[in-house]
């Protein structure tokens, strides 16, 4: 495990729970945590309340490892994170994470330049049709 991507919010810091939960109540509190491998010392009590886009809501939050869909290292979907994406932010209780932290801000950021890109193509094709209205009025 020490071939983690680091996450800079939690840095491989794994919480304190204040309640224990056996590992068969954990995985028992949503579909998704049945074949995942997770951390069950590291549940949290999910605010079931907060949670969006729901039949079958978390009962808990569970530090998950996953494998990035880009680079294919191993990373921990923090059960802290996953608090702030569903009840904080209030994504479908379904989103996944699929990517580890630094290929997330890849992602971001190539989209970011993407967009200025495209921005400054539009901006460009638009003075071109501008002046080929010119052209055209002049008979050119």
């Amino acid at each position: 495990m020490d071939k983690l991507v680091p996450h800079p919010r939690f840095r491989g810091e794994l919480p304190r729970p204040q309640l224990k939960f056996t590992e068969q109540e954990v995985r028992g509190s949503y579909w998704r945590y049945g074949g995942a491998h997770i951390f069950p010392e590291t549940a949290i009590r999910a605010d079931v309340s907060a949670q969006f886009y729901t039949i079958y809501p978390r009962g808990y939050d569970v530090d998950m490892l996953k494998t990035c869909r880009d680079c294919s290292r191993a990373f921990i979907f923090y059960a802290r994170e996953q608090r702030y994406w569903y009840e904080t932010l209030g994504l479908y209780i379904d989103a996944d994470c699929k990517r580890c932290v630094e290929c997330q801000r890849k992602r971001r950021s190539l989209k970011r330049l993407m967009a200025h890109h495209m921005v400054r193509y539009q901006e460009l094709q638009a003075r071109c049709k501008l002046s080929r209205k010119g052209d055209d009025a002049f008979g050119g």
